[in-house]
C-alpha cells in the first residue's frame, strides 16, 4: 500500500504541470496527497479487570490521498483515503510482546499498529487560488485498525478526523503545504485481553493539484 501511495503522490507533481488552474470563483476539482508522521496520543491499554498497561510506542508513517470539489469558494467537499501507522514494541510491564513470541520485543521483525481510513470531509478554506491558503475541516467514515498480529482480526468501525493546514501556490495549478490531522478510529482490542485507544496526531507535507 505504501508503494501505491508513493506512486500516486509522484503523479500529482506531473498533474500540476497540466493546463488545469485554480481560478477565482471556479468551483472546480482538485486532487492531492500528503506524507508525514503519525503518533498515538495514548500509551495505555486497559484489561477487562480495569488494570492499565503501558505501551512502548513511537511514531511511524502517515500517508493520505484526497480528491475534492469546491461547493463554494470557501467550502470544499473531499473524499480521503488515509494510512496511519505507529510503532509498537509491546507492553513495558510484561516481558512478552503480543507482536511476537520472543521475550525481547527487539527481536520482533516490524511491530506496528496501523489504521486505514476512508472518509468524506467538509473543509472551510480560503479561495483555492489564494497565494497563501489556510483551511480547516472535519471528516467521518469507515476505519480499519490492524495490530499486525496472527489470529487477531482487524477492528473495523466508524471514526472521524479533524484537520487543518496551510498551503502555498507554486504555480496556477499546484500547491504545496503542511497539514495537521487528528484521527479517531474505534478502540482496538487484543482478543479481549486488553483494549487500547489508537487515536493520534499526524503532521504531513501536502501537494494539491487542480484537475
Amino acid at each position: 500500500m505504501k508503494k501505491i501511495f508513493a506512486a500516486a503522490l509522484a503523479a500529482l507533481t506531473a498533474l500540476g504541470g497540466a493546463q488545469a488552474q485554480f481560478k477565482d470563483g471556479d468551483l472546480g476539482l482538485h486532487i492531492g496527497g500528503g506524507i508525514g508522521v503519525f503518533a498515538l496520543t495514548d500509551d495505555t491499554a486497559t484489561t477487562p479487570a480495569g488494570d492499565e498497561l503501558t505501551n512502548d510506542i513511537g511514531p511511524r508513517v502517515a500517508l493520505s490521498l484526497y480528491a475534492g470539489k469546491a461547493l463554494h469558494k470557501y467550502l470544499l467537499v473531499e473524499g480521503q483515503l488515509g494510512f496511519w501507522s505507529a510503532q509498537w514494541d509491546g507492553f513495558e510491564e510484561v516481558p512478552v510482546s503480543f507482536s511476537c513470541p520472543a521475550a525481547d520485543p527487539d527481536e520482533c521483525v516490524d511491530p506496528m499498529i496501523s489504521t486505514t481510513s476512508v472518509t468524506i470531509n467538509a473543509v472551510l478554506t480560503a479561495p483555492m487560488n489564494s497565494k497563501v491558503r489556510p483551511y480547516a475541516g472535519v471528516g467521518a467514515g469507515f476505519m480499519s485498525t490492524s495490530l499486525n498480529l496472527d489470529n487477531v482480526d482487524n477492528k473495523i468501525g466508524f471514526g472521524y478526523l479533524m484537520k487543518g493546514g496551510v498551503d502555498f501556490a507554486v504555480s496556477d495549478g499546484l500547491r504545496i503545504g503542511a497539514e495537521g490531522t487528528y484521527l479517531a478510529p474505534p478502540k482496538a482490542d487484543f482478543d479481549n485481553f486488553a483494549e487500547m485507544d489508537v487515536a493520534g496526531f499526524a503532521f504531513m507535507a501536502t501537494l494539491t493539484a487542480a484537475i
